[in-house]
């Protein structure tokens, strides 16, 4: 084998350097440059889409902050609204209670004074119908035809008053 042979080992060298130094070359001049070239073009478009996204998350959270702030102050608007509208209907509603509380004791005091009419006609029939039976009862227990008409209602009104 050639390569072996040790009378051939500097030429092999030569060639070996020769051959590095030329690939060495290549590759500094040529390729490196090539792949650096699009490892930056790929760092500066990650750094962009990265810039971009920050600054798209920003937007976002402005926005959400933005949606939160509007919701909170629909809130505060929506308890606003049903607080007025809790006061007017208890307003309302005190309004009619009054109202009706007023007509209840319109009512009651017209039922007591009818009441009120009704036991004073009541006793004034009673003491009428009193008077006709005591009359009628003396006259036949006592045989008394007729009765001082002044000492008959003194009578019954005395026997009232004993029952009250």
């Amino acid at each position: 084998m050639p390569q072996f042979d040790i009378n051939l080992y500097p030429s092999q060298i030569i060639w070996l350097v020769v051959s590095f130094v030329l690939l060495y070359l290549a590759m500094s001049r040529i390729a490196l440059p090539r792949i650096s070239e699009v490892l930056e073009k790929r760092r500066d478009c990650i750094e962009r889409d990265l810039d971009k996204a920050e600054a798209l998350k920003k937007e976002a959270d402005e926005v959400l902050a933005a949606y939160e702030q509007s919701i909170a102050e629909t809130k505060a608007k929506a308890l606003d609204i049903v607080k007025q509208a809790s006061d007017q209907l208890a307003k309302e509603s005190a309004a009619r209670h009054a109202k009706l509380s007023a007509a209840l004791v319109e009512q009651v005091k017209a039922a007591e004074s009818t009441i009120a009419q009704a036991k004073a006609n009541a006793l004034a029939d009673i003491r009428s119908i009193a008077e006709d039976i005591t009359h009628q009862v003396t006259t036949k227990l006592i045989g008394i035809k007729r009765v001082d008409k002044k000492q008959l209602q003194d009578a019954v009104v005395a026997a009232m008053r004993e029952h009250e």
